[in-house]
């Protein structure tokens, strides 16, 4: 059951923190990487899942966005949930 508890929140998670990168890509692309980046940091803290994925993966999206290429969550880039 823990292990259902454990999917479902890391489904929640992730949805979340794709939400925040969708909404910052509509609003920001074409910008620096260092300001996507803070902007990224800030809309996931808003939805309290900062700690959900690491600095190096939110720079790597960040850098994308600058890009103008679409990004989309990497499940592999959500830190462990204890």
């Amino acid at each position: 059951m823990s292990k259902d508890v454990n999917q479902e929140t890391l489904t929640a998670i992730a949805a979340s923190a794709q939400e925040a990168i969708d909404t910052v890509a509509a609003s920001r692309r074409g910008q620096a990487s260092d300001d996507i980046f803070v902007a990224l940091k800030a809309e996931l803290a808003k939805r309290a899942v900062t700690h959900a994925i690491s600095n190096e993966a939110l720079r790597s999206y960040a850098a994308a966005i600058a890009a103008g290429r679409e990004v989309t969550l990497d499940p592999d880039d959500l830190e462990a949930q204890a």
